[in-house]
């Protein structure tokens, strides 16, 4: 069984420029913590006591996340965090992400198309233009897999997912989604918009909130309600 100390060490020690190793790591690691109930409810439950991490949580339209823990070396390497998609999302809109990640499905899923970059960049601002579809995999309870940074996806989510996800080091100072598609995006009453402020109207996870995703997590058996280890 691991133990926060464990944990910490672990995730401290992964390669995230050696793609094969990272993956190997981070699936193992992702894997141990799905299955300890314990862990898992310790790290949900320490939030409750812990508001500097409580403030780095967040609700958002499309995801709620919260920090099950952090690099606190001041590096900024990795974050732990769990994932809930309390309605489900659609995101048709092809994107990329400013850093690797590595993901553990928990409850639920989704259909995720990986793209394939065309253009000549292989990094940064990209059209439709410059994609095609690489592969389409159906992601389920204990999928994992590891994402770069440079790699673009969509993906389509059931309601009430709910996943692990273990972030990197930032490698791009900004996402980047098909600018020529933007007009695809609809704002909560079904009106266009041209930009990507839904995806930033994120705001700090309150701790009424928290309690209430505790709730949900405890209904759903990814949790226990209650610690059972420091």
């Amino acid at each position: 069984m691991l133990t926060a100390t464990d944990l910490a060490t672990a995730l401290d020690a992964i390669e995230w420029n050696q793609p094969r190793a990272c993956s190997r790591a981070t699936d193992e690691i992702l894997h141990a913590v799905a299955k300890d109930h314990g862990m898992l409810t310790a790290l949900v439950a320490s939030l409750v006591h812990d508001m500097g991490r409580l403030r780095r949580c967040e609700a958002n339209p499309l995801v709620d996340r919260l920090v099950l823990a952090e690099d606190t070396t001041g590096g900024d390497r990795w974050q732990l965090r769990l994932h809930a998609f309390p309605m489900g999302e659609l995101e048709l809109i092809p994107h990329d992400h400013k850093y690797p990640f590595a993901v553990h499905v928990l409850h639920g899923g989704y259909l995720h198309a990986w793209n394939r970059r065309t253009g000549a960049a292989q990094k940064g601002p990209f059209t439709s233009v410059d994609l095609a579809v690489g592969t389409v995999t159906v992601e389920g309870p204990g999928s994992s897999y590891l994402f770069s940074h440079s790699l673009v996806h969509q993906t389509a989510v059931i309601p009430g997912s709910v996943t692990l996800f273990l972030r990197g080091p930032a490698r791009q100072s900004q996402w980047h989604s098909a600018s020529d598609l933007h007009d695809l995006r609809h704002d909560d009453h079904g009106r266009p918009v041209r930009d990507d402020t839904r995806y930033r109207r994120s705001t700090p996870m309150s701790l009424a909130q928290l309690h209430t995703r505790i709730a949900d997590l405890t209904r759903l058996g990814i949790i226990t309600g209650r610690t059972t280890r420091p």
